[in-house]
């Protein structure tokens, strides 16, 4: 079977992990792939297999001006060479994740006959730019398959439209160093510049109330950041709070990391199904998340595999946090139990799902 997958680059982030697994996944099970960047010129983050093809759309676009012209033309350039890339390949599926991409191969794909599966990558609820979503109620009809991360959105959207699908993302970093000690850090990962979606604010205030209790632990914060996202921070959180937390930027190595980490904290305002999370419980991280709308509850068994805080409840996190952190039997449980509450979405149940989607599609 043949597949094409679009998707505006893979710099880091979930989407693109989900993607980059997949794109390999897919590859040995003996399915010819193919992946098309619509925006990034970047070479991928995550590792791909030599023999998956890449294609770099924006390296051919002839016209690179800011004016409104321009931008006109790239849209039109943009859907016809999406358009072009798909009657080359001629593919069995194609597959698109995140929403303006989404849009994009839908309307550069309408009356061509290919099958497109998209997948949002986060929760129904998300708000977009207007223009973003009237797109998308225009053209997410069209779509063959759209999948959904937790049985939450599932339910909210499987009357909606057609053919949509419960597929959470596939988990397959295995910790590698069981019963090794742990540094005293509780780990906060994400890309900083998102730090307001990410609730990075949040996770600095709750840790300003628990710090002083605990001079020997640290509280730090992964992923590739912007001054202009720091200064944004401290102007929210106060200088004396954003002083108590560590920035250590992007990280190639980031799960070997993570797992020489004591806890692990999600304080996202809002998310689809966390692919961080679902690696840190994979990880044996102690994990305390809060309990935004989709994602955490589904993840983490409270009291057994992780704790879960009150959605931007700052008191409460700083509660949560300063309870796993106080309590090394707690920590030690957590770090025995949350790996075994991952296993249904190991890679092999999330692909058996894709290919029972593709064999839906297909009849």
């Amino acid at each position: 079977m043949k597949l094409l997958f679009y998707i505006h680059g893979i710099s880091g982030g979930g989407a693109e992990r989900v993607m980059s697994t997949l794109m390999n996944r897919f590859l040995g099970q003996g399915h010819q792939v193919r992946v098309v960047y619509t925006e990034s010129l970047e070479p991928p983050v995550y590792s791909l297999a030599p023999q998956i093809e890449q294609e770099y759309m924006q390296s051919r676009c002839p016209m690179k001006s800011k004016s409104i012209v321009a931008k006109i033309f790239r849209r039109i350039w943009k859907y016809s060479a999406i358009r072009k890339q798909a009657k080359k390949y001629k593919p069995d599926f194609v597959i698109s994740f995140l929403k303006a991409q989404n849009n994009d191969v839908l309307a550069a794909l309408l009356g061509t006959g290919y099958p497109v599966i998209i997948g949002d990558h986060t929760n129904v609820d998300r708000k977009y730019p207007w223009q973003t979503s009237l797109l998308s109620n225009i053209l997410y009809p069209y779509a063959s398959g759209i999948t959904m991360l937790t049985m939450r959105d599932y339910e909210k959207w499987k009357n909606k439209y057609r053919h949509v699908y419960y597929v959470p993302n596939p988990c397959d970093i295995k910790q590698k160093h069981i019963g090794a000690e742990r540094r005293k850090i509780v780990l906060g990962v994400g890309r900083v510049n998102q730090w307001h979606i990410k609730g990075f604010d949040s996770l600095i205030k709750a840790w300003h109330q628990v710090h002083e209790k605990h001079p020997d632990w640290k509280c730090q914060i992964a992923g590739a950041y912007s001054e202009s996202s720091l200064l944004a921070i401290q102007k929210e959180v106060g200088i004396k709070a954003f002083e108590d937390v560590e920035f250590i930027g992007f990280r190639s190595d980031i799960h070997d990391y993570m797992e020489s980490c004591e806890i692990f904290c999600l304080s996202s305002r809002i998310e689809g199904m966390p692919m961080v999370l679902l690696e840190a419980l994979n990880l044996g991280c102690a994990c305390v998340a809060f309990d935004c709308v989709t994602g955490p509850a589904e993840m983490i068994d409270e009291g057994k595999t992780g704790l879960l805080a009150k959605n931007q409840d700052v008191d409460n996190l700083a509660a949560k946090l300063e309870q796993v952190i106080s309590d090394e039997e707690l920590r030690k449980a957590f770090h025995e139990n949350a790996p075994m509450s991952v296993d249904r979405f190991s890679t092999e149940n999330v692909l058996n799902a894709w290919n029972q989607m593709f064999n839906d599609l297909k009849k």
